[in-house]
């Protein structure tokens, strides 16, 4: 089932305070160093709105490390 972005993005911005602690702990599933990459997303993209001005591909280059692809 497709995930709707937009959707997801404003769901998360209503239901959780700072998007931040949910973005790392699915990073965290994927490697030992979740804060690696986090910090270089968040760097990028401190909030929901910037999230989703970023493209997937960029997305993937800023967390590549951390084995989702």
């Amino acid at each position: 089932m497709p995930i709707n972005l937009e959707s997801f993005l404003l769901v998360l911005e209503q239901e959780v305070t700072g998007y931040h602690t949910p973005v790392v702990d699915l990073i965290a599933v994927q490697t030992r160093d979740p804060f690696k990459a986090s910090r270089r997303l968040f760097n990028e993209a401190p909030d929901v709105h910037a999230l989703a001005g970023l493209s997937e591909e960029r997305i993937r280059k800023l967390i590549h490390p951390v084995g989702f692809f």
